[in-house]
C-alpha cells in the first residue's frame, strides 16, 4: 500500500504529457497523440562548447531543449513526414536526460579481414530488464590472465572463462 502511494506521488511530480503530431508531406495529419513522459532526452551534440569548472559541468541546455521541440523531417518509402512534439502538460519537476553521445548507424558493423585474430579481454553486460537493472564488467587481467567480474564495489575472480571459443 505504501509503495502504491509513493508511485502515485512520483507520477504526480515527474510525469508530463507530450503531443506528437505526424503530418505527411501532402499536409494530411496522420497521427496526433498525447503520450506520457518522465524525462526529456536532450542531445548535447557539440561537446566542445561545454567545460568543467571544478567538479561542475558548465553548459546551457537551451539549445538541446529547443532542438527537441524543433520539427523534424523523416523520409519514408511512400512519403516524407514532419514530426512535431509539443509540451501538452509539463511535470512539476522536469527531468532532463543529457545525451552526450551519438550513434552512427553506418558504423554498426565492421568487416574483419580473413584470418584476423582478435582477443576479447573485457565486456560490459546489463543485468536486468529494459526498465531496471545495472551494469557489470567482466575483464581479463593482463597481469595474471584470470577473469574478474566487477559488480558495483565488489570485484570477484571467476572460476571459469565467461565463454568458450567454440560458442562464437
Amino acid at each position: 500500500m505504501k509503495s502504491t502511494r509513493l508511485t502515485k506521488v512520483c507520477f504526480q511530480i515527474f510525469k508530463g504529457h507530450l503531443r506528437h503530431i505526424v503530418t505527411c508531406s501532402k499536409r494530411h495529419v496522420n497521427s496526433d497523440e498525447v503520450v506520457p513522459f518522465w524525462n526529456l532526452p536532450l542531445s548535447m551534440e557539440d561537446n566542445n562548447n561545454y567545460s568543467v569548472v571544478g567538479n561542475i559541468a558548465c553548459f546551457t541546455y537551451y539549445d538541446g531543449y529547443e532542438n527537441f521541440f524543433k520539427p523534424s523531417t523523416v523520409s519514408g518509402d511512400k512519403t516524407d513526414a514532419i514530426i512535431v512534439s509539443k509540451m501538452e502538460h509539463p511535470p512539476e519537476i522536469l527531468t532532463l536526460l543529457l545525451k552526450r553521445f551519438e550513434f552512427d548507424y553506418h558504423m554498426m558493423s565492421y568487416n574483419f579481414e580473413k584470418n584476423c585474430n582478435c582477443e576479447l579481454y573485457a565486456f560490459v553486460d546489463h543485468v536486468g530488464s529494459l526498465r531496471s537493472g545495472h551494469y557489470i564488467a567482466v575483464i581479463q587481467s593482463y597481469e595474471d590472465h584470470n577473469w574478474y567480474m566487477l559488480d558495483d564495489t565488489c570485484v570477484s575472480q571467476l572460476n571459469s572463462k565467461p565463454f568458450e571459443q567454440d560458442e562464437f
